[in-house]
């Protein structure tokens, strides 16, 4: 959990987890945080909650998941919206592509990257700019790139994009997406947070 607070008040780039804990101008977000994902016992110690909003119960919550189940997530969801040869490409050594797609419009072929950030903390402009970097490398096979958050981008990251060209999906879109290609199947715990 310090490790998503940390994501969350410092855009992933914090410098430790004691700095966000003793600094009281992050207070009230640290509480948000430790409201969402955990129940206080009468010491005042924190719990992670083991159980999901009776109304949500039989739904994926898309902010707990893992980067890797997140990545597969987009695969999905690709795979849904008529992208062909969706491969995940994720992990160390990415360069900040975790999936590279194919879009067809009639005989015209798109190769399209993406970037997955599974983040509570804004996404700012570094990881815009290695994607960018990335399509700019091999012009010849990436005619497009996207970065995919469950959260949003900070004023850097925007300014990044529309600089770039590289799409922007928020953590909003991204839930209204899914939910109208899967209805009923997926929510997101932690849109209050942003």
């Amino acid at each position: 959990m310090y490790f998503e607070i940390a994501n969350s008040l410092f855009e992933g780039d914090g410098d430790s987890v004691t700095q966000i804990i003793e600094s009281q101008h992050h207070q009230s977000q640290i509480i948000s945080l430790l409201r969402n994902y955990c129940t206080f016992d009468e010491k005042d110690k924190y719990f992670l909650k083991e159980y999901m909003d009776e109304m949500n119960s039989h739904l994926i919550d898309i902010s707990k998941m893992d980067g890797y189940e997140f990545e597969e997530l987009i695969k999905k969801m690709l795979i849904a919206l008529d992208y062909k040869n969706v491969t995940r490409i994720g992990g160390s050594g990415d360069r900040g592509v975790d999936i590279i797609a194919t879009k067809y419009e009639g005989r015209k072929s798109t190769r399209v990257i993406f970037q997955c950030k599974r983040w509570i903390g804004k996404v700012g402009g570094t990881p815009i700019q290695r994607l960018h970097s990335y399509m700019h490398q091999y012009p010849e096979s990436v005619q497009k790139a996207v970065c995919v958050t469950t959260s949003d981008y900070t004023s850097d990251g925007y300014n990044e994009g529309k600089s770039t060209g590289v799409e922007l999906v928020t953590g909003k879109e991204l839930i209204d997406e899914l939910n109208r290609l899967f209805p009923h199947k997926y929510y997101h715990g932690a849109l209050d947070l942003l």
